[in-house]
């Protein structure tokens, strides 16, 4: 433009007229630092109480097993690996975390998966209906839980003392994790910028039409902030909206045992 037309602050104005441009805010690249900055999840106060839970596919095969489900305790980092066959379903992984985690450590309170909403709804209301432990089946009541240790609650010297090393390991085990935690935060946050719109810190919940298909629910890093005038449409691309009949395929073209 500038070998044919020039005015005063033109560059400003092209750059304002670019930016407000609905096209390119759609469809061009924004090639910047991600926006949100970690979010550490709260360290756990009790040792089985909140898990992470994973699976590991696509092993070789070993007498039969390929896959492996990872469940892995908040606190303390115990683990079991459970080796699976395929296939395995949402009931069969049920069963068999109720078989080798709840009767070992009772009810938990809250598990963290990555999977979608209806696997973990399914997967935990199956946990849930299966809530009898074999300790309850035995002793009649649920597990004791692990509370911190007062003094004079014993009056058997080795009880007290081994209560005590327990709640003063999980004391530096809780400021260790805090310590980490913080440090694995602070270089994450280097690499991103704080972006907050009019509400929250790292998700949004956008108001979409009900016949949309997707969640209404966005991390920071996959928004970004309207420039210029622009008008709200209350019409998704066909790509994005719900089929009422719901999607049936037409033909099984393979399948794995």
């Amino acid at each position: 433009m500038t070998d044919t037309l020039y005015w005063q602050g033109m560059m400003e104005r092209v750059k304002d007229f670019v930016k407000a441009c609905d096209t390119c805010q759609h469809q061009k690249y924004v090639a910047t630092t991600p926006s949100g900055l970690l979010q550490s999840l709260p360290i756990s106060i009790l040792v089985w109480s909140e898990i992470y839970m994973n699976f590991i596919t696509c092993l070789p095969k070993s007498n039969g097993f390929e896959a492996i489900l990872m469940v892995v305790d908040h606190l303390s980092k115990y683990s079991h690996f459970i080796p699976l066959k395929h296939l395995f379903t949402v009931l069969s992984i049920a069963a068999i975390f109720v078989k080798d985690v709840i009767k070992l450590h009772g009810i938990l309170e809250s598990i963290l998966r990555d999977r979608d909403p209806l696997f973990v709804s399914t997967f935990w209301e199956k946990v849930v209906q299966a809530r009898f432990s074999l300790f309850e089946v035995v002793y009649g009541m649920r597990p004791p839980v692990l509370v911190h240790f007062l003094e004079g609650e014993t009056k058997v010297k080795i009880v007290a003392r081994k209560l005590r090393d327990k709640d003063e390991a999980l004391r530096q085990l809780k400021a260790n994790l805090l310590k980490a935690q913080e440090y694995m935060k602070y270089q994450a946050v280097k690499k991103c910028k704080a972006v907050q719109f009019e509400i929250g810190q790292v998700a949004y919940k956008l108001h979409l039409p009900v016949t949309s298909n997707i969640h209404p629910t966005f991390h920071t890093s996959l928004l970004k902030k309207v420039v210029g005038n622009y008008t709200a449409t209350t019409q998704l691309s066909i790509s994005l909206e719900s089929d009422t009949g719901g999607i049936i395929p037409t033909k099984v073209l393979s399948w794995m045992d």
